[in-house]
């Protein structure tokens, strides 16, 4: 039961975690299209990762997706903020 859960999680990250960040990045849906080629990137990159550390393939994808998420919200974040000048 329970590797059957797993397996639905890493599925179902595998299958937002690449749109959320393409969307972070993108301001249309045609961008996000270009973009989502950061899906193809994570798990081309994860799979290398997983097979040199003869690791799972599915959870080091997962993991490098979501650092790959996690950068775009960094990138997002300081590509939003307001430059102030000190006076």
């Amino acid at each position: 039961m329970s590797i059957k859960f797993v397996g639905a999680l890493l599925i179902t990250s595998m299958l937002i975690i690449p749109a959320d960040a393409a969307q972070l990045l993108s301001r249309s849906p045609e961008q996000m299209v270009i973009i989502a080629i950061i899906g193809i990137f994570s798990v081309t990159i994860g799979s290398y990762i997983s097979f040199l550390s003869a690791l799972l393939p599915g959870p080091t994808i997962v993991v490098n997706t979501t650092i790959i998420l996690i950068i775009t919200l960094i990138i997002r974040i300081r590509l939003n903020k307001k430059i102030t000048h000190l006076y």
